[in-house]
């Protein structure tokens, strides 16, 4: 008997060694495993530049952008506006509608052919004394007495409005 239970010890000794063995070898193997080696090469080495970008990012990146330009145009269009200007040439009808003037008239305007060569002077009225509006459509005109201080003023046919913003004069 004391030989089968030494054969006994000796079995489970050897089971509890390979056991061991190959924890030691599974650990070691573990140890010695790289990203790749899982599926994950780029982990680590991954520059921002190369990282995709998702669907939901693009879009918002995208829409960003729109935005960004959609403000850029309205701003250079505004721009363009405060400083776009035309030649007499350029307003049809003006050369001739200025030929057509009294001469006090006239001479406010300096011109040489078709060009405006001086500052075009407006006609300054008070409120209590302004042009008929029927008569000078489409006329500018400056008034010094209105509340909020002196303005230029056009006429729409039916009412002269402040030219800052469209009001009427008063």
């Amino acid at each position: 008997m004391a030989n089968s239970q030494s054969v006994s010890r000796v079995d489970r000794l050897n089971t509890a060694l390979e056991v061991s063995l190959a924890e030691r070898r599974q650990r070691r193997s573990m140890e010695s495993l790289t990203p790749a080696d899982v599926g994950l090469g780029n982990v680590n080495n991954t520059s921002d530049q190369n990282k995709p970008v998702s669907t939901a990012q693009a879009a918002a990146i995208a829409s960003a952008i729109s935005a960004l330009n959609q403000t850029i145009t309205a701003a250079l269009a505004m721009k363009a506006a405060l400083v776009h200007g035309h030649s007499i040439n350029d307003i049809t009808g003006l050369s001739s509608a200025l030929q057509g003037l009294s001469d006090v008239a006239a001479a406010k305007v300096a011109k040489a052919g078709d060009t405006m060569t001086g500052p075009l002077v407006m006609p300054t009225y008070l409120k209590a004394a302004l042009p008929s509006v029927s008569t000078y459509a489409r006329s500018f005109i400056y008034v010094s007495d209105l509340n909020g201080g002196a303005e230029f003023c056009f006429s729409d046919g039916t009412n002269w409005r402040r030219i800052s913003d469209r009001s009427i004069a008063n």
